[in-house]
């Protein structure tokens, strides 16, 4: 399930980033590549982060 969340959050707000690319290499780039979301999936945790609240309305609005 958390591929199909993850492909639907990439159509619906555009390109996010594997969350430990932002935190251990914050350049520029990176920070710019990030759109409205992020994702962590390391450790047997399955996470979807979203910027703010707008983001995480919408992504409730289909998911719940």
């Amino acid at each position: 399930r958390f591929i199909e969340l993850r492909n639907w959050c990439w159509d619906t707000f555009g390109p996010g980033v594997e969350r430990k690319y932002i935190t251990l290499h914050p350049t520029q780039d990176t920070l710019e590549s990030v759109n409205a979301w992020c994702w962590h999936a390391e450790q047997d945790q399955l996470r979807i982060y979203f910027r703010s609240d707008k983001e995480l309305a919408v992504f409730k609005l289909k998911w719940q």
